[in-house]
C-alpha cells in the first residue's frame, strides 16, 4: 500500500490541508507572493519477513547480533550504506549497538544522520528499518517530487538488501 504513496498524492494531501490550517505567514506570503514547496525531512523505509518457524527466525537474529556488533565501523558502514567513508567524512563517530526494549533486542547502526534498525517484531517476523532525515547525505534532493522520492526509496531498499546480505555471509 505504501508503495502507492507518490508525490503527486502527497502535495494533493498538504495542499488540501494548507488551506484549513492557519497560517500566521499568510499576509506575508500574499503579499510577497512567496511559494512554498513540500520536503522531505524524514524517510522511513522497511521490509518484515516472516518466518514459518518462529523459533528459528529469532536463533538466528540473535546470532546476527552477536556476529555483527562491529557493523557501526567505518569499514562495515562502507559496505552497508554504499558509502565510501574516509578521514574527510563528516561523522566522526560510528555507532551500531544493541538496546532492549523489554525481552525485545534491537539493534541499531548509525550513519551521519541515519539510523538502521532491526528487531524480532511480535516474536515470529525480523523488521528491517531504515530511517533517512537527510536525503542529501546520499546526495539526494530535500524537494519532494517524484525523482527524489523514487531514488530515496531506492536507497532504502537497497540499503536493507545489503544489510541483510552482509548478516547472511557472516552467519553462513
Amino acid at each position: 500500500m505504501a508503495g502507492r504513496l507518490s508525490a503527486g498524492r502527497i502535495h494533493r494531501v498538504a495542499t488540501k490541508w494548507m488551506k484549513e490550517i492557519p497560517n500566521p505567514l499568510s499576509s506575508l506570503k500574499s503579499k510577497c507572493q512567496l511559494p512554498w514547496k513540500i520536503t522531505v525531512l524524514q524517510i522511513e523505509l522497511a521490509l518484515t519477513q516472516v518466518w514459518d518457524k518462529a523459533a528459528r527466525g529469532l536463533e538466528f537474529f540473535e546470532q546476527v547480533i552477536r556476529e555483527n556488533l562491529d557493523l557501526g565501523r567505518p569499514e562495515k558502514i562502507a559496505l552497508i550504506f554504499n558509502k565510501r567513508i574516509t578521514s574527510r567524512t563528516p561523522q566522526k563517530r560510528f555507532l551500531s549497538r544493541v538496546m532492549h526494549y523489554g525481552v525485545i533486542p534491537v539493534f541499531h547502526v548509525l550513519y551521519k544522520t541515519s539510523k538502521l534498525k532491526q528487531y524480532f517484531k511480535e516474536g515470529r517476523a525480523l523488521r528491517s528499518e531504515v530511517t533517512i532525515n537527510n536525503p542529501r547525505d546520499f546526495g539526494i534532493g530535500k524537494t519532494l517530487n517524484k525523482e527524489n522520492l523514487s531514488a530515496l526509496r531506492k536507497v532504502g531498499r537497497e540499503t536493507i538488501d545489503r544489510l541483510l546480505r552482509v548478516e547472511t555471509l557472516s552467519h553462513d
